[in-house]
């Protein structure tokens, strides 16, 4: 399944893409950035292209877990060993960053507040949240797989969107009668997560055919519908991973990888070995991608723009987050927190 490989690590690529644009965006000042700072305009576009990479993420997981027969203790063991070691060292390692990142930036004193506002939140920086909610996921796999084994495709399918559906509605609820969407405790994120994951597993039981052609435009016209979501209607649902337009993107990623032929290639030799690192690299990425930003990015704002900055620090992220990541696996202690 090349398709799966080349999804995997191009997903991992956009996450990047996505948190290099963020650097350019901030909600508080959209009118006034909209009408004068074309780098601004540059951080929307690129966020809004690639907003589908975290449902994708949850929905290949669906796709490899839940249409299996592991036995349960095994499934339990595997994932803990994937995880445990993992979210500790890189919780850690982020930890330190944070300070020495406040202490550049003369705000040491605020270390001890963020380092509490994230353990209340489940994590130590602001990328590993998925690690945080993912293992909620795998616990109720096993149980999930026994319950949708009795049903029927049609059951499936049916609960499955009910599922997506009342996420969506969900998320449509808090974002325009509510200010603050981050006041549920992190256990619980999960449950907005369960229709993708679903997905992912009707997608692994049964072919989902549509015309590639159709998938474009979908595709087209849910990022379009993204980007001038976020620049005249509401950035906090528009950009939403819950939200109606993210999660028509994400399907049709996922679905034009695995029925489009192209993307069934392997690329240039190399897809596997990408995909086997991808994990490692969305763990250490944000710090090449900071380093980067604090080097180059006041020069940006000043002399250039986001439209070639944004590819050219996330190209350099990912490279030299592949290159490190390369020789964690290469080293037997150092394997085990990728």
């Amino acid at each position: 399944m090349l398709w799966l490989h080349n999804l995997r690590f191009i997903s991992v690529f956009a996450v990047i893409v996505l948190h290099s644009a963020a650097a350019f965006y901030s909600p508080s000042f959209l009118d006034e950035q909209l009408q004068n700072d074309f780098n601004f305009v540059g951080g929307i576009f690129f966020n809004s292209a690639t907003r589908w990479c975290v449902p994708v993420f949850v929905t290949v997981s669906g796709f490899l877990l839940l249409d299996k027969d592991d036995d349960i203790i095994f499934f339990y063991k595997k994932r803990l060993n994937r995880l445990f070691f993992p979210f500790l060292f890189w919780s850690l390692f982020f930890t330190i960053f944070l300070y020495f990142k406040l202490v550049v930036k003369s705000q040491p004193e605020r270390f001890l507040m963020d380092v509490l506002n994230n353990l209340l939140n489940g994590y130590a920086y602001y990328h590993l949240w998925y690690l945080s909610m993912i293992p909620f996921l795998y616990l109720i796999t096993p149980f999930l797989r026994v319950f949708l084994d009795t049903l029927s495709k049609f059951q499936f399918l049916s609960l499955t969107l009910f599922c997506v559906f009342m996420s969506l509605i969900n998320f449509l609820w808090n974002s325009f009668l509510f200010d603050d969407l981050s006041g549920s405790f992190f256990g619980v994120l999960f449950v907005q997560y369960i229709g993708y994951f679903m997905l992912g597993g009707f997608f692994s039981k049964y072919c989902v055919k549509l015309g590639c052609a159709r998938l474009l435009f979908m595709l087209t016209t849910s990022l379009l519908v993204t980007f001038f979501g976020v620049c005249y209607l509401s950035p906090e649902y528009f950009y939403g991973y819950l939200s109606l337009n993210v999660c028509v993107s994400a399907i049709c990623i996922f679905l034009l990888f695995r029925l489009w032929q192209p993307l069934n290639s392997d690329f240039f030799g190399m897809s596997v070995k990408l995909s086997a690192l991808s994990f490692g690299v969305y763990l250490l990425h944000p710090f090449y991608l900071e380093v980067f930003h604090y080097i180059f990015k006041s020069e940006v704002v000043n002399f250039g723009t986001s439209f070639l900055y944004i590819p050219a620090s996330s190209l350099f992220t990912f490279l030299f987050s592949c290159v490190t990541i390369h020789f964690f696996s290469k080293n037997h202690i150092l394997s085990k927190l990728i």
